[in-house]
């Protein structure tokens, strides 16, 4: 007949003591609730970066050694004709319109634009940004007409020397 002291040593009444003899994967689950927390603020960092890419068109604006600063106002931006583009001439980004500087009815409409935004923002300059090919008489006739339209400063935008 066997008692439970014959049975084996770790058995005690209807408690029995598990002992482990070996401790490999105890590392191993330590570890699991930390790789977890790193994953989810990876997730959460990639998950909340914004991935903005706002549209447009690259320009290559000419350099200059003189790196004066303007203030924020108003932006112009020129591109040189396309040799394959419809439009076919300069043409002239302004408060999110385009206008064409070779037809007179573009030419009034940005005129009445640049005049309207002065009426709203009375003390803002004009940057001039033109790509580098722009001819430079198109330059001096938006120049003009920023000046009849009311705009007390025009500067001309550049990017310093590589």
């Amino acid at each position: 007949m066997m008692t439970s002291r014959n049975l084996h040593p770790m058995v005690s009444g209807l408690r029995m003591r598990f002992i482990p003899r070996a401790r490999l994967g105890q590392g191993l689950v330590v570890m699991g609730p930390w790789v977890d927390l790193i994953l989810l603020l990876l997730f959460y960092v990639i998950l909340s970066a914004q991935f903005i890419i706002q549209p447009g068109v690259v320009i290559d604006l000419p350099e200059s050694k003189v790196q004066d600063g303007a203030r924020l106002g108003m932006t112009m931006v020129v591109l040189a004709p396309v040799a394959h583009s419809a439009a076919g001439g300069h043409v002239v980004f302004f408060n999110d319109q385009r206008f064409l500087i070779d037809r007179p009815d573009h030419v009034e409409r940005l005129q009445r634009q640049l005049s309207l935004r002065v009426q709203r923002l009375p003390g803002a300059g004009v940057t001039i940004q033109a790509d580098h090919n722009v001819d430079h008489g198109i330059i001096v006739r938006l120049v003009e007409l920023a000046r009849e339209s009311g705009v007390k400063s025009v500067n001309i935008a550049t990017r310093p020397p590589r």
